[in-house]
């Protein structure tokens, strides 16, 4: 039996790293180190192997890094004390971040990257 840590580290299917701790999932295809969603183009965390193809990438709100990589639009930005949660356009859905307090409004392009993420292909 894995450890809760890696449960949510290391998740073995989509529905537990959605079910786990809430992750981004984010479903579209592979080119090459790229990851492709809503027609936007992310380049693939150094950590994830991957194949060209469909894809579903699972992202926690705490591996999305602000500021520089690919623009999106800030929906809400929500101050939870030792965090702020950023809520951003992704096509017809929000990307959940959670990071440290930035100045960035609602209506705002904001540089997207992953630092860390888990890809499930078929």
């Amino acid at each position: 039996c894995a450890s809760p840590q890696t449960i949510y580290t290391a998740p073995q299917t989509p529905f537990v790293a959605g079910f786990v701790g809430g992750a981004n999932m984010l479903e579209g295809r592979v080119e090459g180190r790229t990851f492709i969603t809503h027609e936007l183009r992310f380049e693939l965390p150094a950590n994830v192997a991957a194949n060209d193809g469909p894809a579903t990438l699972a992202v926690r709100a705490e591996d999305v890094a602000l500021g520089t990589g690919t623009q999106l639009k800030l929906q809400a930005r929500l101050f939870l004390g030792s965090a702020t949660e950023y809520r951003l356009q992704l096509g017809d859905s929000v990307l959940r971040a959670v990071g440290p307090s930035r100045e960035w409004k609602p209506g705002e392009s904001v540089g997207v990257a992953f630092g860390a993420a888990r890809l499930f292909q078929p």
